[in-house]
């Protein structure tokens, strides 16, 4: 059972890094066309 709490654990952190990686992308690729 630990196990699985801590696969869960790790997983939901990595989906949430992701995430917040795709939105520094993102905004990276946005930003440029705002200044123009």
């Amino acid at each position: 059972i630990y196990d699985v709490v801590r696969y869960r654990i790790h997983r939901m952190k990595k989906k949430l890094k992701d995430e917040l990686d795709n939105r520094n992308t993102i905004q990276e690729y946005i930003c440029p066309n705002c200044k123009r």
